[in-house]
């Protein structure tokens, strides 16, 4: 077949939050008869949160949006060797973690009263970014008595992760009133702001026997390239919006 394609659609409800959806879809193209073909494919995601925060007045914070997308495109170059190209990409989005707070806790003379069920109250806004995109390439190509494959690839993930640390912020008042820690004015809240980057290239070239006698072979060569950053950084938060400062 030239054409095909398919689709998915789900709904569900999530108990103390809202509607849930759910979209993917495929198509197959071939675009030149027992040469090149195609196939897209997309999924998107809407999951409801369910924990409110009280101190902003939000209901059901914690929503969660992946979305990703992938295209391939092969060749049969010909009878003997083809070539493989791919690219994938994910994007996901959380607007905090599904954490509750049954117990109140105190520091020092600060007192954190219990949340009620599905509830957590925080200073801070601790969203989640998470974005991730491969590149791919292989080529095959067959001698008859073996099987040639070299591919290589790129991989890229970003995320970016918020913490509220407003009850660290209430520790180091205490520390202050013992006269442990250096003395100035602390701010009404905090955040951590974690941003990581991890990029991985890699290549291989193999070759596989295929005789037909008892014994068979491969032999090949790998190389990679890893980098991976990542940092914390410590920001007030803006008391008006629950962001960084």
């Amino acid at each position: 077949s030239r054409f095909e394609a398919s689709a998915l659609a789900d709904f569900s409800d999530t108990k103390g939050g809202g509607w849930n959806y759910m979209l993917k879809g495929m198509v197959n193209l071939q675009l030149v008869d027992g040469k090149v073909a195609v196939r897209l494919v997309g999924y998107g995601d809407d999951l409801s949160g369910f924990i409110d925060n009280p101190l902003r007045g939000l209901d059901d914070y914690n929503v969660t949006h992946p979305s990703s997308g992938r295209a391939s495109v092969k060749w049969q170059i010909g009878e003997d060797t083809s070539l493989l190209g791919q690219v994938f990409y994910q994007h996901l989005y959380s607007g905090g973690q599904p954490i509750e707070r049954p117990y109140g806790f105190a520091i020092g003379s600060n007192f954190f009263p219990a949340d009620g069920a599905r509830e957590y109250s925080q200073f801070s806004s601790t969203p989640r970014y998470d974005d991730v995109k491969i590149y791919a390439l292989t080529g095959q190509h067959n001698f008859g008595w073996s099987d040639l494959t070299v591919a290589t690839s790129l991989f890229d993930r970003s995320i970016t992760d918020y913490q509220d640390d407003t009850t660290s912020f209430r520790f180091f008042e205490y520390l202050q009133g013992l006269g442990a820690f250096p003395p100035f004015t602390v701010p009404a809240g905090g955040v951590s702001v974690s941003p990581e980057n991890t990029r991985l290239f890699s290549t291989e070239v193999r070759l596989n026997t295929k005789f037909d006698g008892p014994i068979n072979g491969v032999v090949g060569v790998y190389y990679d390239d890893r980098d991976n950053k990542f940092s914390t950084n410590v920001f007030a938060t803006d008391p008006a919006t629950g962001n960084p400062q």
